[in-house]
């Protein structure tokens, strides 16, 4: 794992709609590789995402969502004090706003609510947010969450 140590990852965590591929297309045009960890991706893949970006070179990666807490704690095991979860908060009214109002993929009200406790119940993603090493409040203006995430990556540097 000597590759990997010298690699720092930002793993985004939240609800949908809270601002996560927001986050992570802001960090990749800031020049850091995304390692894709939605849908399913097992620990073992992002792992290995993360072993090519490192051996590429790059010292940092973002980690676009985990979605299980097994993932997660896979994570924090084979990356001790190399990882760094962000949790994006945004309120119910602002993420169901998004989801509803959004250009692609746009989600039914009436299935927002449902999103939100598989999330929570299925995938135990409230546990990851609630533990994770930085919170973001994502109810503002794009600005906003950009100082923000400047802050963070220049504290991160």
């Amino acid at each position: 794992m000597s590759e990997l140590e010298n690699i720092h990852l930002f793993a985004i965590v939240g609800l949908t709609g809270a601002g996560k591929s927001t986050v992570t297309d802001y960090f990749t045009k800031k020049g850091i590789p995304k390692i894709d960890a939605s849908d399913g991706v097992s620990a073992t893949e992002i792992i290995s995402q993360a072993e090519g970006i490192a051996g590429a070179g790059q010292h940092r990666a973002v980690i676009d969502g985990i979605d299980t807490w097994a993932t997660y704690r896979t994570l924090k095991h084979e990356f001790p004090g190399h990882i760094t979860t962000i949790a994006i908060e945004a309120s119910r009214h602002h993420r169901h706003h998004r989801l509803t109002k959004r250009a692609e993929d746009p989600i039914p009200e009436s299935e927002v609510d449902q999103l939100d406790y598989s999330d929570i119940e299925d995938n135990n993603e409230g546990g990851i947010i609630a533990i994770a090493d930085k919170h973001i409040e994502n109810n503002g203006s794009l600005d906003e969450l950009h100082d923000q995430l400047d802050t963070l990556l220049a504290q991160n540097n």
